[in-house]
């Protein structure tokens, strides 16, 4: 079959759609010709397909049903968060025949298999049958690799390439669990570093790896840099996902740095240690998060950190330790980003605030009003006893004020550690990228 995979719009951030490329190269190796479209950079022909896929966060849900109705006579499954929380309602709308639930690669390739006789595969939601889950894929190896061919690599900022899936952790705003589960599964350092070198191949100069808990184990991670190191693997890394303080020892990072990582996110999420246990469920000391960023200046590698403030349950006392605490690491040479809690459907969150009565909008206008554009958001779908959600929104809008002035030192710091030559390899590859880059430099 002519199979086209489309990532719809959203608010961008030059990331690759590393999934569609992952079920491409499982398409592919079935020997159905693939072809990807990301509405976002570019546009291809919509008609001469025998089978479209689509993917999507629970908050692209309006993007993913308008792309839908662009087939009209094309069999239409969709695919990624949004369908594994949300398949009957899916397949509900005239513009979608399927929904491929949690991981796709194992339930996309029984369905091409069984193609269009697909009643009995598990993990996919029909006009014809709702079928269960399956269980989650184990053996991340035997995956084949991402089809990066597939992508114009040259329109993406960030690469991201996942090592792992799953996330034992229970973080009440965080709905991964229901995606890829509760038990950390992860590829092998050879698969990883082999994955770097393709991409290396490919040309591309920065990857981000997009795993929910990266440095579950903290040794694997220290092996997969130690290989980048002895391969001479020329290339810049960085985590944004917002990875544990407590996995991030000294070594690591003097490792991550010498591997070629210019950044690291962390996520503390409050700076109130009650909140962290008893409202977040985060199960961190905070205690871990200073040494870890104190590290990261000494060592020249930029750090971040993540911070939701927000919750129902949460004083203001404690929102203002959160600001506090935020305002420290900055002083320590950090970037915080204070975002507002955000209720996504399925969530812990979202259900607890729903049964206490703390959520101000429900489906289908939540979903209109927690999408991730417009950073900070206007709108806070949470209210409390403790604040008005007016008052939310005003801090984290100040919070953005604030840290700009650490993220363009930051911006310069790496900016100015470039050779001369390694900057006009970057002008001539990507010559308006690298002069916006220069122009938030001075």
């Amino acid at each position: 079959m002519k199979i086209l995979l489309v990532c719809p719009k959203y608010e961008f951030q030059g990331y690759t759609p590393t999934g569609l490329a992952s079920i491409g190269a499982v398409a592919e190796k079935l020997g159905h010709q693939v072809t990807i479209l990301d509405l976002n950079v570019e546009r291809k022909p919509l008609k001469g397909y025998d089978l479209v896929g689509i993917t999507g966060l629970s908050l692209w849900r309006k993007s993913i049903i308008e792309t839908s109705r662009m087939f009209h006579n094309t069999p239409v499954i969709v695919g990624g968060a949004w369908a594994t929380l949300q398949p009957k309602y899916a397949v509900s709308l005239p513009s979608i025949d399927f929904a491929c639930m949690r991981e796709g690669e194992a339930t996309f390739k029984e369905f091409l298999e069984k193609y269009p006789a697909v009643e009995d595969v598990e993990g996919i939601v029909s006009t014809y049958k709702s079928n269960d889950h399956r269980p989650y894929i184990q053996d991340l190896d035997a995956l084949p690799l991402p089809a990066w061919h597939l992508l114009n690599l040259t329109k993406y900022r960030r690469i991201s390439i996942t090592t792992s899936r799953g996330c034992p952790y229970r973080c009440i705003f965080c709905g991964v669990h229901q995606f890829l589960g509760r038990q950390w599964r992860y590829r092998s350092v050879e698969s990883v570093v082999e994955e770097i070198e393709l991409l290396v191949r490919y040309k591309v100069e920065r990857i981000t790896f997009g795993d929910s808990n990266l440095t579950f184990i903290p040794d694997r991670f220290q092996a997969i840099c130690e290989e980048i190191i002895n391969r001479k693997i020329k290339c810049e890394f960085d985590v944004i996902q917002g990875v544990r303080a407590d996995r991030l020892t000294p070594q690591l990072l003097t490792t991550m740095k010498k591997a070629g990582f210019t950044e690291v996110i962390i996520a503390p999420e409050s700076g109130s240690q009650r909140v962290v246990d008893d409202v977040v469920h985060k199960n961190l000391d905070l205690s871990t998060v200073e040494p870890v960023v104190k590290h990261c200046v000494e060592i020249g590698l930029n750090i971040g950190s993540f911070f939701v403030i927000g919750f129902p349950w949460e004083t203001m006392e404690e929102i203002n330790e959160t600001i506090a605490f935020a305002d420290k690491l900055r002083s320590m040479g950090s970037s915080c980003y204070v975002g507002n809690a955000i209720p996504i459907l399925g969530t812990e969150l979202y259900h607890r605030a729903k049964e206490e009565g703390f959520l101000r909008f429900d489906d289908p206008n939540l979903e209109e009003l927690i999408y991730y554009s417009g950073l900070p958001r206007e709108i806070h779908c949470l209210t409390s006893p403790y604040w008005k959600p007016e008052q939310i929104i005003a801090l984290c809008k100040r919070e953005q004020e604030k840290n700009k002035g650490v993220e363009k030192q930051q911006i310069r710091k790496t900016y100015f550690s470039y050779s001369i030559s390694k900057i006009a390899k970057k002008f001539v590859r990507h010559p308006i990228r690298t002069i916006r880059r220069a122009l938030r430099v001075i």
